[in-house]
């Protein structure tokens, strides 16, 4: 996979030292473009990332591991983004460890973002994503080293 370049000078590659090498991410979505768009912006900054295409394939990851950051299409088919948000909150009292759930939609309406957050999400994102956009996330919802 070649790595994405962007022209914009606000946003420059993280080092894979600037953040924790346990911080793991999941992406949920089940557009392969959106798949790929989102981990080349990840490995850019330097992170890793696990992708699955469904809630379903994203519950048994979960059930395998922790993940400090899940990205997850807001409006899945079969069971949504709520749905597996529900499960990670289980699984966090479970483990007593903490995942940041960040939705991510292409249609993004007034009023989307209180809804995540009321379903237990800890922010949304809208598409297209910019680097600069994936970034601010990142620096939002994972800890530095």
């Amino acid at each position: 996979m070649r790595q994405m370049r962007q022209k914009n000078p606000k946003v420059t590659p993280q080092k894979s030292t600037t953040f924790r090498t346990d911080q793991l991410i999941l992406i949920v979505d089940h557009y392969r473009v959106g798949q790929r768009i989102a981990l080349m912006q990840l490995n850019y900054f330097g992170l890793s990332a696990h992708v699955v295409s469904s809630c379903r394939q994203a519950m048994a990851a979960l059930r395998r591991r922790h993940y400090a950051l899940v990205l997850i299409g807001w409006g899945m088919p079969n069971c949504d983004g709520v749905a597996c948000t529900k499960f990670v909150r289980r699984l966090e009292v479970r483990r007593k460890k903490q995942t940041n759930v960040v939705a991510v939609t292409a249609h993004a309406n007034k009023g989307d973002k209180e809804r995540c957050m009321a379903a237990g999400m800890d922010d949304l994102m809208s598409k297209p994503i910019t680097m600069e956009d994936m970034q601010q996330m990142i620096r939002k919802h994972l800890k530095a080293a």
